[in-house]
C-alpha cells in the first residue's frame, strides 16, 4: 500500500487566563413564626446556580426544599449558600442566619360576674394570634386568669389578670378582663304580728334567708325595719307590714310584707253590786251603774255601750226571796256599739238585807195595887210588814211583858215610860 498523504501537525498554544473570584451576596433573614413560605435568593457575580443546606441551629425550625423554605417553629437556623466554580469564576459559599421571632399572640381574660359569696368560676381567656391551626392545647403551658378576688371579697370590680403561660411559637400579650362581685339578693320577710286594737305597735320582726360568709343582720351597714300605716287608734282589720330602708355594699334586699292583724279589744264591763230591802222593789238599773275596764282614753262610753242591756236574772230571785246574796243576779248583756271591741261581762251579785219591821207594845193601863197585867202580842201593832208576809210567820219569836225594873205591883200611880216591853227576834 502507497501513503498517500503525508500528516503535518500543527501545534496549537493554550492560553491561560486568570478566574474572576465569585461574590456572593446575601444577608441574615428575619421572619416571624407562621409567616407564610418563601425561597431563598442568594445573588452573586457568577451564573453559576446556587444550592442551599442547613449548616447550623435549630434545624427543626425549617423544612428546606431546594430554595424552599417552610417555617415550622421559632428560633433560628444557619443555612449555607454554595456555587460550584464555572468558566473564569471561582466555586464560592457564604452563611447567613434566619432568625425566626416568637408569634405575638392576644390573651385576654373574658370579663365575667358573680354574686358576694360565690366561689370565683373558672376564669376564660380568648386568643386572637394563632397560626398554622394552633390551639390553646396545644401550647406547652397555657396562661390561666388570676384575681385578688376570693369568696370573701365584698361586692365591686375587680381585675381578672393574664398570668404564667409559656411557649416557643408565641410572645403573650396579656389584656385583663373584669370579674364583677355584684350584691347577693338576700330575702327579708316581715314577721306577721298582730294586737288589740288600741295597743301600740309591737316591735316589728324580719326573718332573713340569704346570707353567706357568717354575715347576719347585726353586720348590715344599715338594717331595713318593719313598718305599717296603722297606729294604736286604727280600727279593727289587717295591715301591711312592709320592709322599708336598708343598705349594704353585698346585698340587695327582695323585700317580703307581713300582716299586721288588730283584733278587737277586750272590754270587762262589771254591773256593780246591788243591795235593796226585803220586800222592797228592785232599784232601777242603768248603764250609768257599770263599770270598765280596757277602755282607750280616745273612746266614750256611749260609743261603746249603746248595745248594752243591765238588767236582773229572775231566775235567780224573785221579788219575795228571802235575805241573802244572790251571785250573778245582775246580769249584762249585749255586743259594743263600737266593732273594735268585744265585751266581756262581769255580772253583779243583789244582796237582799233584813226589812225593818217596827214592833210597837200598845200603852197599859193597871190599878194601884192591881197585880202586873199580862199582855198578850195581839196587842203588839206593826210598822213595815210586806203584804204577803202573816204576822204569826214574824212574831213567833216575840214575847211581851213589863219591865219589872220599871214597875211592880207595888208601883205608885203614875205614867211608867217604856215600862212595857217587846223582846225577841
Amino acid at each position: 500500500m502507497k501513503f498517500q498523504y503525508a500528516i503535518i501537525i500543527a501545534l496549537c498554544p493554550i492560553v491561560l487566563s486568570a478566574q474572576t473570584k465569585t461574590k456572593i451576596t446575601w444577608k441574615d433573614i428575619y421572619k416571624t413564626y407562621g409567616a407564610s413560605p418563601f425561597q431563598l435568593n442568594a445573588f452573586s457575580n457568577s451564573s453559576a446556580p446556587f444550592s442551599y443546606s442547613v449548616a447550623g441551629g435549630k434545624a427543626a425550625c425549617i423544612t428546606l426544599n431546594g430554595r424552599d423554605v417552610t417555617i415550622n417553629r421559632a428560633g433560628y437556623v444557619k443555612i449555607k449558600a454554595e456555587q460550584n466554580a464555572v468558566s473564569g469564576f471561582t466555586a464560592a459559599d457564604t452563611t447567613i442566619t434566619l432568625s425566626i421571632s416568637q408569634k405575638t399572640l392576644l390573651v385576654t381574660a373574658d370579663s365575667v360576674s358573680r354574686h358576694y359569696g360565690d366561689p370565683n368560676p373558672d376564669f376564660t381567656l380568648k386568643y386572637n394570634g394563632f397560626v398554622n391551626g394552633d390551639s390553646p392545647e396545644k401550647l406547652e403551658t397555657a396562661p390561666a386568669g388570676k384575681t385578688i378576688a376570693n369568696i370573701d371579697s365584698n361586692a365591686g370590680k375587680y381585675p381578672i389578670t393574664v398570668s404564667g403561660g409559656k411557649d416557643t411559637n408565641y410572645f403573650f400579650i396579656p389584656h385583663a378582663g373584669t370579674l364583677t362581685i355584684t350584691q347577693r339578693p338576700l330575702t327579708v320577710t316581715a314577721d306577721s304580728a298582730s294586737r288589740f286594737y288600741g295597743d301600740p305597735n309591737p316591735e316589728f320582726k324580719l326573718k332573713y334567708n340569704g346570707f353567706v360568709n357568717d354575715d347576719h343582720e347585726d353586720k348590715l351597714e344599715i338594717a331595713p325595719v318593719g313598718k305599717t300605716t296603722a297606729i294604736a287608734a286604727s280600727n279593727v282589720g289587717k295591715y301591711t307590714i312592709t320592709v322599708s330602708g336598708g343598705k349594704d355594699t353585698n346585698y340587695f334586699f327582695i323585700a317580703h310584707a307581713g300582716t299586721l292583724t288588730i283584733t278587737k279589744r277586750p272590754l270587762t264591763v262589771t254591773a256593780k253590786n246591788t243591795t235593796k230591802i226585803y220586800g222592797a222593789q228592785n232599784p232601777i238599773l242603768s248603764l250609768s251603774s257599770l263599770s270598765y275596764d280596757g277602755k282607750t282614753s280616745w273612746d266614750s262610753y256611749s260609743s261603746i255601750t249603746a248595745n248594752l242591756i243591765v238588767k236582773y236574772d229572775t231566775n235567780k230571785f224573785a221579788e219575795r226571796s228571802d235575805t241573802g246574796t244572790y251571785l250573778g243576779a245582775i246580769v249584762v248583756s249585749g255586743e259594743s256599739s263600737n266593732s273594735n271591741y268585744y265585751i266581756t261581762p262581769k255580772n253583779g251579785n243583789l244582796k237582799i238585807t233584813q226589812r225593818p219591821l217596827k214592833v210597837s207594845a200598845k200603852d197599859t193601863t193597871k190599878i194601884y195595887g192591881d197585880p202586873i197585867p199580862i199582855i198578850n202580842k195581839s196587842s203588839l201593832s206593826y210598822d213595815g210588814k210586806t203584804s204577803w208576809d202573816s204576822y204569826s210567820s214574824i212574831t213567833a219569836n216575840l214575847s211581851v211583858k213589863c219591865d219589872s225594873t220599871k214597875i211592880t205591883e207595888r208601883s205608885d200611880t203614875g205614867t211608867y215610860l217604856g215600862a212595857v216591853v217587846v223582846y225577841g227576834e
